[in-house]
């Protein structure tokens, strides 16, 4: 069994590589703007005008990865204890949590991704987790699903928390601008 599930990610990894240049086909900005542009528009919504350019963008994928490790870094730290899961399988907690992650943006239909990032997690946790640590933790399979459903929506929370704080900081920061006060910084005076 352990042969074919490594045969059945080895095949799952080779298929992701040869679809790697399609994406970045995809994601080439002429491309990628064009086809945004003609879904908007077919929308009923107003065509991206202002466009982002080569290496702001390979900026920002940068930044966008360094805090989806970070955060996939920290998710381990809260599921670790719960799932009892070694330090070898961070990478299957990360795997999880963006493709949860990815899910909640792709679910338009839901605001912030609500329920979809939580439930695509836990699938995948339920996946990736050894059957041997299931059958030796957790005494039935409700037990461990229970569990990792509850981690997902615990992880919902941690993540509103952190946003909450985020968004208070940047209040505390600059509390004249949040009051829409006349001497804000940036603020021109005109007269």
């Amino acid at each position: 069994l352990q042969r074919l599930e490594s045969h059945s990610a080895y095949h799952a990894l080779i298929i992701a590589i040869c679809l790697m240049p399609t994406l970045a086909a995809l994601l080439h900005p002429k491309i990628f703007y064009t086809l945004a542009n003609r879904i908007l528009v077919k929308l009923g919504k107003p065509p991206i005008v202002q466009r982002l350019r080569g290496w702001k963008l390979v900026k920002l994928l940068g930044y966008l990865i360094v805090g989806l490790v970070w955060q996939s870094m920290a998710v381990f730290l809260i599921a670790q204890p719960v799932l009892h899961l070694k330090i070898d399988w961070w990478w299957m907690v990360a795997a999880a949590y963006c493709l949860g992650w990815i899910a909640g943006f792709l679910a338009v239909w839901a605001p912030a991704g609500l329920t979809v990032r939580e439930l695509v997690f836990a699938t995948v946790m339920q996946v990736v987790i050894p059957p041997q640590i299931r059958a030796q933790y957790f005494p039935d399979t409700a037990t461990f699903m229970a569990t990792v459903y509850f981690l997902g929506f615990l992880l919902r929370l941690w993540t509103l928390v952190g946003e909450i704080l985020l968004w208070g900081i940047s209040m505390l920061a600059d509390y004249r601008g949040a009051a829409n006060k006349p001497n804000a910084p940036g603020r021109t005076v005109s007269n």
